[in-house]
């Protein structure tokens, strides 16, 4: 009304016309806001003429129409007096008279005024063509003449103003904008004032009217504030190249370009006042100081919203009725004009009940960050309505802006649309850990790996539920793949869902698949996968099916076949899986593989996981394991894992412990969720650390929880969030945070809680398979994947392509408790059925596991005897599933279960399925070294067969299981009891005489007398299931036991094996018989010509066969026992080389890993580079550890330990103490213990080597005596020969100091025991031989033949490439002229001795002839 008397005193408003101004028609001109100076100015100068006259004057008005301010739009008519609709006008179909309406639209509304009528309505619609329907905007000097029309066809306002169904139209007129209004566009299209998605696409551009064209210009609807019609500030219009939905780059490079602008001014600011924050004792001592402040601060806000706005703030009063409940205070407008205009703005914003406010930076389309703390430094009081966000130093402003402008996506570019965001990637309060972990990452990539250190790494994160264990390693992955990791995860399962190494298998899995899309890679992934694993690929590919991605087709296409069973069947998984990441990982390339929740891993996956982490092939593979701590206590399974990973000490652990957070972290939580600074939601941030104690799920949980009841939320009116402090500390919060998550699904629809019950009794994930297979039952009332669909809305679950996941398995454990507990049986066994009885045949095959456990969790409520032995069949079919796929633990959970099922009338009415299911159950238990279960197994199954055909599965399960127990006596009685029973006698195992075993020799080699070679390379293959095979698998097992055990019964089993074969056929088994015969011949009879050809006869006989899985069996007796009596040494090692590959891929540990032990004592006996050698060492003992072989851990150790000493890694070379080992704890615990004769034998052997070479004969000469006591060496080179070796040499080197005497006895018989050899094995012994006469003939003072020995012996060690040996003579050599006094010659020979010893890596040597010679 005010305006209006203006406008009609200056005579643009004539009502005689029948134009009218709306009541409470006022508003931005163009959408935009009113420079501040112009606005103070018409205010200023309203507020005089007001009180001067008592009325409205027109002074003011003119001026705000020559700037702009205020426009007049009048819409469009035909020529008919309708309106035009191609203009986009809208009327009320139910108006019969239609007539023009005058909007009078200011920027500045007066006190007082009601801004009701223009609360929804758009103020300009820009008009359909140009020139059509626009009338002229009034401005000075020019009038407005519109067409005549009758009051009668006036429309009422209260259309719109009261919430008609239409707005009222109005269409901007812009010919007339002069230079003033143009600047205030060019201030209003700034960049920097942005706006909600929503609105942005419906502005229309900034046309050319600004430059004084004859367009019109947009404008922009009203927010929907309650009975506040807040302006908007518009963007120019996006580009083609826009995508809808997503911010300008252009106004988020301006917007914080204006805060860091505004960082500096506060910065300057804070320099020149050196205000700090207040304590209470200055507040009560100097209030004077406290208003200075306030005062400067207030000032502060005022720049602060004039710089980022361009005007001064824009008032308007209010009055508080509540939080976040503003209400513009209303004017009563049936009191007349006159009487209005009598009374100054200025009385009636002192009398009114209102308080005066601005219009927040929000409300103009700021980021609500901003607004808030400008707002608050304005008014120096909350921004939220709840005595929050009170600065109290200009230093505290320039924090906030700092920390907006470090982060614009959270407080500056973010869209406000009212929802919470909790965002994954970010970390509040875990700088430290962050830094360990990624510490832990540059030193596995970093550093190299040596005797005493090692670069893998595992970082162990440990910490309650809830405190963020996994959130934390997630977001971590991205800094983790900028440093060039691969990231992989998986989450083991508290339901114990039966998926085979579900954890491990699906983070390799997806593993495979980044590989097999990287094109730069995947071709020498491909062949480096061929070469590691080769068509044992297809094994691995039951458990990863995106390896067939990066497999050949002759790999893919080729014989997987495994005759393996029980414990080797899951060692070849556990090295298939060592070698898939050997072949693809490395520091270039590392991986970090994330194991979530291990508490709640079963044994085969920790062993997996242990093999994986302990393998020394495998470079730039760091594992990430969480757990709960408080849940692991010291009897847990996985304590023990992990305590092995710390003994191999091949392994740095890096423990990082998650605890709570802070308040100061829980504020930065609640204030990346809100995006406002974390000053403006202290107190909520305060309320939620005390109710949750600064869990990070509970704090969620809570905050999620807050939101759904009301207590927290978004107001669209005002743009901002809003709570009440009071109201939340107030309100009964449950305990813990499942508590809470059951109190909200409650809250959901009945059908969306029955879906996440079903979808919590699978575990932590379903797949949507499962789920489309429950959805076919009648009585489904909706589907369970719509009612997931909402759950992920909600944000309870994830859905990743086909699979649906809790997003914290405490909400998966209150979705389970939804179940009453008394119904949980009937619940999965429901559940059960369903799938059992809806499924195809081809969909049963694939969810088999899942079917299985629902019913066995209700398998107690099934009262059909039909349904219980169908049951029983369908466990004992998922169990030898996930027995071929190496899941032997969810194998024996099923065939447990399957014999639970099982009665006694069983045993008649379904007698094989009973023997099928306890055979299979007994045989998985071995495997998992469950023995005290195994026992009662199989004593249910002897008990219950009645022939000897239903016996032999479980007796040799049980010689099995014996074996593994380390009860060899009881394994070989119950193998002779069965061997004798099938009709091959054998003596008892403590009654067998040297008679018998000359007997069996004998009748062997009677019958091979009659054979030629070829017959016996073309003996017949023994075939079908008769009682010879049995033998002999039984024989089989009974030779390698005897070895170990008892050797003198050794060549019993071993030539009945032969005979059996020459009379019957070969079998696999066959290829060890003959082996081990070989080695009867060449360590016993010392006929090596018969033994070698007995040896390739086994070596043939496996490659007719193909037989993988008994190679490493038959290579350790040829190439450890046989072949080195005839051929080089050096010929030996590839071959082992390949048995130690081929055991671990076929899970023959035992085997492979001894195999392991023969390759490094040979290559050591070679004089292979002791540098590459102990790296070998050191990985091969490390899986000895892993793989529990500790007898031929124990053996390796002694030679693991020369070579470390032989490097310089000990302060005294001779002793046997290091890394490897520590000869006086170990004699005093090994000594006297039968099976450690060989150890100790070893011990003193190589003991006495060192003596020797570093000049030490007396003690060498005791180690050689004490060795001779004990048991005699397999394996020629080193143990054998070198025993013979150096005990002529020091028996020698004694001799010279204490004359012949004892040692001519030792020296004769051992330089004879050298001839023979040599004779047989020239390549291998003959230099030996001459460097041992060479020293008896300088001890018998023969010089000349000495020299001719030495120099020989020189010449052959090099010419057989045996460097360390070509050194050790050299050495000799050179001593021998220096005992001379030819010092010259002995000089360079052990200059050249020195070169030798460092071609061979033997760094002490290199040293100690340095320091004692040169």
């Amino acid at each position: 009304s005010y305006w209006e008397e203006g406008l009609r005193n200056m005579g643009l408003v004539d009502t005689e016309q029948g134009i009218r101004i709306g009541k409470g028609g006022f508003g931005y001109k163009d959408g935009g806001e009113l420079g501040g100076a112009e606005r103070r100015r018409i205010a200023k100068k309203s507020d005089e003429n007001d009180d001067a006259t008592g009325c409205a004057d027109t002074a003011p008005i003119r001026e705000a129409l020559n700037a702009g301010i205020i426009g007049i739009n009048v819409p469009s008519f035909t020529d008919e007096g309708v309106p035009d609709r191609k203009c986009g006008a809208e009327w009320d179909g139910d108006q019969k008279g239609i007539g023009a309406v005058a909007h009078v639209s200011a920027l500045l509304v007066p006190s007082g005024t009601n801004t009701r009528a223009s609360g929804n309505a758009p103020l300009f619609h820009p008009p359909g063509a140009q020139g059509e329907g626009t009338g002229d905007l009034v401005g000075e000097g020019r009038a407005l003449n519109p067409a005549p029309v009758r009051d009668d066809q006036v429309p009422p306002l209260s259309a719109a103003a009261e919430g008609g169904k239409h707005p009222i139209p109005a269409h901007s007129i812009s010919e007339c904008l002069n230079g003033s209004s143009t600047s205030m566009l060019h201030e209003l299209n700034n960049p920097s004032l942005v706006l909600p998605a929503q609105e942005r696409h419906q502005i229309s551009s900034v046309n050319s009217a600004a430059q004084g064209g004859n367009h019109s210009i947009p404008l922009l609807k009203m927010a929907e504030r309650p009975n506040v019609a807040a302006p908007r500030v518009f963007l120019p219009e996006p580009s083609e190249n826009s995508i809808p939905g997503q911010r300008c780059s252009q106004a988020d490079e301006a917007l914080l370009q204006k805060v860091h602008v505004a960082l500096k001014l506060v910065h300057a600011e804070a320099q020149t006042h050196h205000v700090s924050p207040h304590t209470e004792e200055e507040e009560d001592a100097d209030d004077a100081s406290l208003k200075d402040i306030n005062h400067l601060l207030s000032n502060l806000g005022v720049d602060l919203y004039k710089h980022f706005l361009g005007n001064a703030p824009l008032k308007f009063n209010i009055k508080v009725t509540g939080i976040g409940t503003d209400e513009v205070e209303e004017e009563d407008y049936s009191n007349d004009l006159s009487h209005r205009g009598r009374q100054s703005k200025r009385e009636r914003r002192q009398n009114g009940a209102g308080t005066e406010t601005c219009v927040s930076l929000a409300e103009l389309g700021l980021p609500m960050a901003l607004s808030c703390m400008v707002s608050s430094l304005m008014e120096h009081g909350p921004c939220n309505g709840d005595g929050v966000g009170v600065y109290e130093s200009i230093g505290q402003v320039e924090e906030d802006l700092r920390l907006m402008a470090a982060e614009p996506e959270k407080f500056l570019f973010h869209e406000a649309d009212g929802g919470l965001q909790f965002s994954e990637s970010a970390l509040y309060g875990r700088q430290e850990e962050t830094a360990a972990l990624m510490r832990a990452f540059e030193e596995m990539t970093t550093t190299e790996s040596s005797s005493g250190s090692s670069s893998s790494r595992m970082v162990l994160v440990s910490g309650y539920s809830g405190t963020g264990k996994s959130a934390f390693v997630r977001a971590s992955s991205g800094a983790l793949a900028k440093r060039g990791a691969c990231f992989v995860s998986g989450k083991f399962d508290a339901m114990m869902q039966p998926r085979p190494l579900s954890a491990i298998a699906s983070a390799l899995d997806d593993y495979c698949a980044i590989l097999s899309r990287d094109e730069g890679r995947i071709d020498g992934v491909r062949n480096a996968i061929a070469a590691a694993i080769g068509s044992d690929g297809t094994i691995l590919a039951g458990l990863l099916p995106n390896l067939k991605k990066l497999l050949i087709a002759d790999d893919i296409s080729g014989d997987s076949t495994s005759h393996l069973m029980g414990r080797e069947a899951f060692r070849r998984t556990i090295f298939l899986f060592q070698m898939l990441l050997w072949a693809t990982c490395s520091k270039d390339h590392p991986v970090v593989l994330f194991l979530d929740d291990l508490q709640w891993a079963d044994k085969v996956s920790l062993e997996l996981m242990v093999g994986l982490v302990t393998d020394a092939m495998i470079e730039g593979l760091m594992l990430v394991g969480s757990y709960r701590d408080n849940e692991v206590g010291a009897d847990h399974l996985l304590t023990a894992y992990l305590e092995n990973i710390r003994r191999s000490k091949n392994v740095a652990i890096v423990p990082i412990h998650m605890t709570n957070l802070d308040s100061r972290s829980i504020n930065l939580l609640v204030s990346s969720a809100l995006h406002l600074a974390p000053r403006a939601t202290r107190s909520l941030s305060d309320v939620v650390m005390k109710k949750t104690g600064g869990n990070v799920l509970f704090a969620v949980q809570l905050l999620a929880s807050l939101y759904d009841e009301g207590l927290l939320h978004f107001s669209l009116a005002s743009r901002r969030w809003e709570f009440d402090v009071d109201q939340i500390q107030n309100k009964s919060i449950a305990d813990n945070v499942v508590e809470l998550m059951t109190v909200k699904l409650l809250r959901l629809a009945p059908e969306v809680q029955e879906a996440l019950s079903v979808a919590a009794s699978f575990g932590a994930s379903c797949d949507e398979s499962l789920l489309r297979v429950l959805d076919r039952s009648p009585d489904m009332i909706m589907s369970t994947i719509v009612a997931l669909d909402i759950a992920v809305a909600e944000g309870l679950m994830v859905k990743s392509d086909t699979v649906y996941r809790f997003s914290h398995d405490q909400i998966q454990h209150a979705a389970y408790l939804l179940i009453p507990e008394s119904e949980c049986k009937a619940f999965h066994l429901r559940l059960g059925r369903l799938l059992w009885k809806l499924s195809s045949a081809e969909e049963t095959e694939t969810i088999l596991f899942s079917m299985v456990d629902q019913l066995h969790r209700g398998s107690s409520l099934i009262t059909d005897s039909n349904e219980r032995v169908m049951l029983a069949q369908l466990s004992l079919i998922a169990g030898e599933m996930a027995t071929a796929l190496s899941s032997f633990l969810p194998a024996s959970s099923y065939l447990k279960a399957a014999t639970e099922l099982l009665t006694e009338d069983d045993w008649q009415l379904n007698r094989q399925l009973c023997f099928d299911v306890y055979n299979s159950c007994a045989e998985t238990e071995n495997v998992l070294g469950d023995f005290d279960a195994i026992e009662g197994h199989l004593k249910m199954l002897l008990a219950q067969a009645e022939t000897l055909e239903e016996k032999l599965r479980p007796y040799y399960t049980l010689v099995k299981s014996l074996g593994a127990q380390g009860g060899c006596n009881d394994a070989m009685n119950a193998a002779i009891t069965v061997v004798n029973q099938l009709g091959e006698m054998l003596p008892p195992l403590h009654d067998a005489t040297d008679a018998d075993v000359k007997k069996e020799i004998g009748m062997t080699m009677k019958m091979l007398a009659a054979q030629d070679e070829d017959s016996l390379l073309n003996l017949n293959t023994l075939e079908g299931d008769c009682a010879e095979k049995h033998t002999m698998r039984f024989l089989h097992e009974l030779v390698f036991l005897a070895y170990f055990e008892k050797r003198s019964y050794f060549p019993i089993p071993a030539c009945r094996i032969v005979r059996l074969s020459v009379s019957h056929g070969v079998c696999r088994e066959s290829a060890a018989g003959f082996g081990a015969f070989g080695a009867i011949h060449c360590l016993a009879l010392r006929n090596f010509a018969q033994g070698y050809r007995f040896g390739k006869l086994a070596l043939s006989i496996n490659e007719r066969f193909q037989d993988k899985e008994l190679l490493a069996k038959v290579y350790i007796s040829v190439y450890s026992t046989i072949n080195n009596w005839t051929e080089p040494a050096q010929a030996c090692l590839p071959p082992l080389k390949r048995a130690v590959e081929v055991g671990l891929a076929t899970g023959d540990t035992e085997y492979g890993l001894l195999c392991a032990h023969v390759h490094c004592s040979i290559s050591f006996g070679v004089g292979k580079e002791l540098g590459q050698l102990l790296k070998d060492m050191d990985m091969y003992s490390q899986k000895m550890l892993t793989y529990n072989q500790h007898r031929t851990h124990l053996h390796s150790r002694p030679i693991h330990q020369v070579v470390l000493n032989l490097r310089g890694y000990s302060a005294n070379p001779v002793q046997m103490a290091g890394k490897a080992m520590d000869e006086i704890s170990l004699s005093a615990s090994k000594v006297g213990s039968d099976d450690c004769k060989m150890f100790t034998t070893l011990l003193h052997f190589t003991r006495m080597w060192l003596e020797y070479m570093f000049g030490e004969y007396q003690l060498a000469w005791g180690s050689g005596k004490d060795a001779r006591f004990w048991e005699t060496p397999s394996l020629l080179i080193p143990t054998w020969c070198y025993a013979t070796f150096y005990s002529c040499l020091t028996a020698i080197a004694m001799a010279r100091l204490d004359g012949e005497g004892e040692y001519l006895e030792t020296i004769d018989k051992t330089m004879a025991q050298m001839t023979a050899w040599a004779r047989a094995t020239p390549w291998n012994c003959q230099n030996k031989l001459e460097l041992m006469k060479a020293e008896f003939a300088h001890l018998k003072g023969d010089h000349n033949l000495a020299a001719e020995f030495f120099e020989l012996s020189i010449k052959l060690s090099a010419k057989h490439r045996f460097i360390h040996e070509e050194a050790l003579a050299l050495e000799r050599y050179g001593l021998f002229h220096l005992e001379t006094g030819d010092h010259s010659t002995a000089y360079v020979l052990l200059k050249r001795a020195q070169v030798c010893y460092s071609q061979w890596g033997a760094l002490g040597k290199v040293a100690h002839i340095n320091e004692q010679y040169l």
